[in-house]
Formats: C-alpha cells, sequence, structure tokens
C-alpha cells in the first residue's frame, strides 16, 4: 500500500524533474536533440558542436585577425568618459584624457574640479592642501605655465604658485576658481620664496 502512494503521484504527475531527465539521456543517446546541433566552425568552417569555434586556436586566430592594418575579428568594446562622454582609448579608465586632468581626489572619490568645492579636498594632515596644489601643478604643466619662471625666466626648476593665496578662499570656493590659469604662475625656487614672504608681487 504504501508502495502505490509513493509511486502512483510520480508516474501520474510527471515532474518536470524527470522530464529533465528524460531528455538528457535522450541527448546521449544522439537523437539529434539540441546538444547534439552541429554548426560550422566561424575560423576553419568544420562542423563543430560548440557555439562558435572548434577550439581556442580558432578562436585566438579570429579574434586577433586583421586587414590592412584594422582589426576585423573580436572588436575592443568601446568605453565612454563618465564626465564627458567622450570614448577612452584605453578599456582600464573610466575618463578620457582630457577630463582625468580636471578631476580631483576628495573624502568620497573623485570629482570634476568644476564641482568640487574647497572643503571637499582638505586632509587632515599637516598638508592640508596637498590635493589643491598637485592638482594646481598638474594644469600648469599642461597649460605650458611651468616651463619658464614668469620673472627672470629660469627654466632648469621651475615650481607653481597660487597669485591669491588658497587659505584667503573661503570653503564653498570651486576648485576650478583657486586652480584657474589666471590665478596660477611658474616661479623659481627664490622668487617662489620672495613672493612667498611678500618681498616681490605678481601683477594679473
Amino acid at each position: 500500500m504504501l508502495n502505490t502512494i509513493l509511486i502512483t503521484p510520480l508516474a501520474g504527475l510527471e515532474p518536470a524533474y524527470f522530464q529533465l531527465r528524460y531528455s538528457c539521456l535522450e541527448d546521449k543517446a544522439g537523437t539529434g536533440t539540441r546538444r547534439n546541433i552541429m554548426k560550422n566552425c566561424v575560423c576553419c568552417e568544420k562542423p563543430t558542436s560548440n557555439p562558435k569555434f572548434c577550439n581556442r586556436k580558432c578562436a585566438a586566430i579570429f579574434n586577433n585577425s586583421s586587414k590592412n592594418g584594422r582589426k576585423i575579428g573580436r572588436q575592443r568594446i568601446k568605453v565612454l568618459c563618465d564626465v564627458c562622454g567622450a570614448p577612452v582609448k584605453e578599456n582600464r579608465r573610466k575618463y578620457c584624457s582630457e577630463c582625468s586632468g580636471n578631476l580631483i581626489k576628495t573624502a568620497t572619490g573623485y570629482k570634476h574640479i568644476g564641482k568640487a568645492t574647497k572643503a571637499d579636498v582638505l586632509t587632515n594632515d599637516t598638508q592640508r592642501y596637498a590635493r589643491i596644489r598637485l592638482n594646481a601643478r598638474r594644469i600648469a604643466k599642461r597649460r605650458g605655465i611651468l616651463n619658464e619662471c614668469s620673472i627672470c625666466g629660469y627654466s632648469l626648476y621651475v615650481e607653481c604658485a597660487h597669485k591669491k593665496s588658497i587659505a584667503s578662499y573661503p570653503d564653498d570656493a570651486l576648485i576650478s576658481i583657486i586652480n584657474s590659469r589666471k590665478n596660477l604662475a611658474g616661479l623659481c625656487r627664490n622668487h617662489h620664496w620672495e613672493f612667498d614672504h611678500n618681498l616681490i608681487s605678481l601683477n594679473g
């Protein structure tokens, strides 16, 4: 009686588990089911049961193939810049070369200098304005401000100076204003020391 109770529901209902098991057995038997559908290799056109290539060699040949200096196999995935949407040349980067120079590190991650404020980038160590100065040197170098000293023309070693000091700006000032081109100047070490001690002034 117990055997009848256990067997009868299984035989009458035929759950999906048993249907799947039966289909797997039919696949192994070679009855022409979905698993045994043969396709031609994309590279060598030999019949294969794999989705696209018959082996790794054909996959490497096809994906790395080129014609007239241009890759015609597997195309590189286009990555767009998170800030401006322009295509990024290196896939591992999130920003293009133009926007990467205008980014500054904050407590919550990287922000564009047009959106980050002075309070966002302050650090708790002795160099509170280290991130602002680092971004200023990057901008000045890219725009040719550090090619020579703006006073004496010395070019072997030029430092980046702020015409209006960073401390004089309020905490809600944007980094794009603090590190604007008009507020940056290239000075040699001697003139930079004199400027910091109010011995000389920079016009403009």
